[in-house]
């Protein structure tokens, strides 16, 4: 079981808060998905294009191929299972409390 933060709504764009994920860590991305992870983010720059030039289809057909680049990694619940990572839990507040009383 991975112990992760509770996801907290914001307006960031798709394409800074998949930065913000990386950036927190996925304990289950290795240097071999590199290659995945900067198609992904190419992909939510033709999405950024997409949407400036007012073309909704090609933001449809840029968000499918998204979903499933990022299917792919592991960030939704049945493709986790799929790479034995069945269990994704938020840590509470009480957890991190919890946390830092140990250290």
């Amino acid at each position: 079981m991975h112990v992760v933060a509770p996801l907290e709504l914001s307006d960031l764009s798709p394409a800074d808060a998949f930065d913000r994920v990386l950036r927190e860590g996925v304990p289950w991305l290795a240097v071999t998905d590199f290659p995945a992870v900067a198609l992904c983010r190419e992909g939510f720059e033709l999405l950024d294009r997409a949407k400036a030039a007012g073309s909704t289809r090609d933001q449809v057909l840029v968000m499918r191929h998204l979903a499933s680049l990022l299917s792919q990694l592991g960030f939704d619940p049945i493709s986790r299972s799929r790479l034995g990572l069945a269990e994704v839990k938020a840590r509470s507040k009480l957890d991190v409390l919890r946390a830092r009383s140990i250290d």
